[in-house]
């Protein structure tokens, strides 16, 4: 099974400008995305992992609207190259991830980041760098939040 990154440093919510100008997700499971993790944070302060809230809000989601309640394993994500080691194996998460394995382009990419942790780690940490300043908006285009699940005037005027 592949891995889930321990940690995240950006995430989509249903206060980002381009859903709200569509059509707004209910509040009330946003509050349980919040709920869920300042109540895992109480409990275990500076250790929670993004994917760690995720998975108990989607939980919990799930089984508000009648579906059934299951145990999550917390603190199973752990960020490295078993996602490449796992497509060698045939075991990739689609077929278009698997066929990444045996297709001429990519093939190379996953052959190495299997075989080398820190040629991934420094690859994944390089695009990661170029995607967090790809099209920034600045100045009056721009806009920063200081709670993600806030707008600000600007935001709620587009």
């Amino acid at each position: 099974m592949s891995r889930i990154p321990k940690h995240c440093t950006a995430t989509s919510t249903p206060s980002n400008a381009t859903r709200i100008s569509s059509i707004p997700p209910p509040r009330d499971a946003f509050d349980v995305v919040i709920r869920d993790k300042t109540a895992l944070e109480l409990k275990w302060p500076g250790i929670v992992s993004c994917f760690d809230i995720l998975a108990v809000a989607t939980r919990d989601l799930i089984t508000t609207v009648g579906g059934p309640f299951y145990n999550i394993c917390l603190g199973a994500g752990k960020f490295d190259n078993m996602y490449y080691l796992n497509l060698q194996k045939g075991l990739g998460l689609s077929a278009s991830d698997q066929a990444s394995a045996s297709d001429p382009r990519t093939k190379p990419f996953v052959d190495l980041y299997a075989a080398n942790e820190k040629a991934f780690f420094a690859d994944f940490a390089h695009v990661m760098e170029k995607v967090s300043v790809y099209s920034v908006k600045t100045g009056k285009k721009g806009d920063m939040r200081h709670r993600s699940d806030v707008l600000t005037n600007s935001s709620k005027a587009k």
